[in-house]
């Protein structure tokens, strides 16, 4: 399963902090820059979130919730429909392309 979250650039530490939770080391995570995956957006980050678990993708669901509200304010947002999709066909393109890359070096 995978989820995206867009956020703007001024809360890039926010979501870091965020990100050293214990939640979040046992899901895949990268973070992207929102210029380079092809979306409508020019400015801010998406942070897309992969596990093979539902309810773990739930848990970070909810510390995300969490910690916005901590904030008062939702510094970031989950991202929906072809944004969404938009990026995660980003992310694995770029891994199919890293995985050739490898088989090309040890293949």
């Amino acid at each position: 399963m995978e989820i995206v979250y867009y956020y703007d650039s001024k809360y890039k530490s926010n979501v870091d902090e965020l990100t050293k939770d214990d939640a979040f080391m046992r899901v895949d995570i990268v973070n992207k820059e929102a210029s380079s995956v092809g979306t409508d957006k020019k400015e801010g980050y998406y942070l897309y979130i992969k596990s093979s678990d539902e309810e773990t993708l739930k848990g970070i669901d909810a510390k995300i919730t969490e910690a916005c509200e901590k904030k008062s304010e939702e510094f970031i947002k989950k991202a929906e429909g072809s944004e969404s999709q938009t990026v995660i066909d980003y992310i694995h393109k770029e891994a199919d392309e890293a995985a050739e890359g490898m088989g090309a070096i040890f293949g």
